[in-house]
């Protein structure tokens, strides 16, 4: 019956990302040709600074409230409620710290301010998707699935017409604030419709989550930090406008293309994992195992293809402005697979009551990121920051576990995932089918 459920939700999220991805790959063409690389480049160095933020709002609850779910059924109602409000309250706060911060790095650029006070709109409006983690937890993504195609539909109707006006980039901005506005309310619709507990709030509850986060609080901004600061210092280091920025953002939309794979199949995979592991130590190593080889080698593959085709696809997709980022795909997509075992180090963490590790393997892995690119963003421009970004992930997904001696059982999951070790090839066709 797990297993069943488990390829069911799986099917679901699935679904609706790639629902979503067909959607974002013509609208998100069309806009990137009309933009061009100055105007996307403006917009994505924005956002790197509002995924500061959205880490923080997130407060590292992935799997954390799946854990709480499972442990504390009784209080589902008071987990969910306690959790958004926080989330909500800091949602608020981040707004203008958002935009001092934006002011204080760039001064009074017109356009770039514009453009982050639209796309700050989104920042209260995070803290509902913490509901996904409850439907997550019941096994019932399809309802999830609906409510975010509805959203991001919307959104991306909102584009096509902002293109058949010629509106400016401000405008564009706004998209990602409206699609998080309406799926915020959207969520809360449907928790109303499929509650089985009124929210609620207990200060018990919030300092256990506050407790149990503030590892993950900080590994996922010093993740932000790897991730996103090459585009800050792409823009600095190079020739402080956001061309550069606008063609790495183009390589890095392809590497990310088939991310809805991974994620949803750790998103579906981590209640099953947990439940694993209070069942049978035997059955938890064969299920993490499993998905460990399903991410690597679904990813791999991908990345193989894509470095081959590199030229072929940023021309099809882009046009010949954005033929500057063919090599750069060519070195960024391989970081994918790695990236990915960072989602699966973090519920390892979790599993394994293994959370003082959480922050140290982040923090070593943001230093690694921030040297390397004002070493190589000079050196090679934007191909130097993706050549970072596939040694960041190798060396904090891959080579830290393996230095610490009680982290190296998530090196053996990797390894056994690799080798097909407690894993078919059919199980990676069904996308990890769970063997009971």
């Amino acid at each position: 019956m797990g297993n069943n459920r488990f390829l069911q939700n799986t099917s679901w999220l699935m679904l609706g990302q790639v629902l979503r991805l067909i959607l974002s790959f013509f609208v998100g063409i069309i806009t990137a040709r009309f933009l061009g690389t100055t105007n996307l480049g403006t917009i994505d160095y924005v956002a790197s600074y509002i995924a500061f933020f959205t880490a923080l709002i997130g407060f590292g609850l992935n799997g954390i409230v799946v854990h709480e779910f499972v442990n504390h059924s009784d209080s589902e109602g008071k987990i969910l409620g306690t959790a958004i409000f926080m989330r909500f309250i800091v949602g608020l706060i981040s707004v203008p710290a958002f935009l001092v911060i934006v002011f204080a790095v760039d001064g009074y650029d017109k356009t770039i301010m514009t453009v982050a006070l639209m796309q700050s709109l989104q920042l209260p409006f995070l803290c509902f998707d913490t509901i996904n983690y409850w439907y997550q937890y019941k096994s019932k993504s399809k309802y999830v699935v609906v409510i975010q195609t509805i959203a991001y539909v919307a959104s991306a109707l909102y584009k096509i017409v902002l293109l058949i006006m010629e509106k400016s980039v401000v405008w564009f901005a706004l998209a990602v604030s409206i699609d998080y506005i309406m799926l915020g309310l959207l969520y809360m619709f449907i928790y109303n419709r499929h509650k089985e507990q009124k929210l609620g709030f207990s200060f018990e509850i919030a300092k256990r989550i506050m407790k149990n986060c503030i590892p993950f609080i900080f590994s996922e901004l010093m993740v932000v930090v790897s991730s996103q600061s090459d585009r800050i210092l792409i823009k600095h280091l190079l020739d402080n406008t956001t061309d550069n920025v606008g063609l790495y953002y183009s390589a890095m939309t392809i590497c990310t293309m088939v991310s809805f794979i991974p994620l949803a199949i750790l998103d579906s995979a981590r209640p099953f994992i947990a439940r694993a592991k209070a069942e049978s130590e035997q059955l938890y190593q064969a299920r993490f195992s499993q998905l460990l080889c399903a991410l690597i080698w679904i990813l791999l593959l991908y990345s193989a293809v894509v470095s081959i085709f590199a030229e072929l696809i940023i021309y099809i997709m882009y046009g010949t402005a954005f033929m500057g980022a063919v090599n750069c795909l060519r070195i960024a997509v391989w970081y994918s697979a790695f990236s990915y075992l960072g989602g699966a180090l973090s519920f390892w963490f979790v599993c394994e009551k293994q959370k003082r590790y959480v922050f140290l393997f982040a923090f070593l892995g943001a230093a690694f990121s921030i040297a390397l690119n004002f070493i190589f963003i000079p050196l090679w421009g934007i191909n130097g920051a993706a050549f970072t970004m596939v040694m960041t992930q190798i060396f904090k997904n891959v080579i830290l576990p393996l230095l610490f001696k009680e982290t190296r059982g998530f090196t053996k999951f990797t390894i056994n995932g690799i080798l097909f070790k407690h894993v078919t090839f059919k199980d990676i066709l069904n996308l990890l089918p769970l063997k009971k």
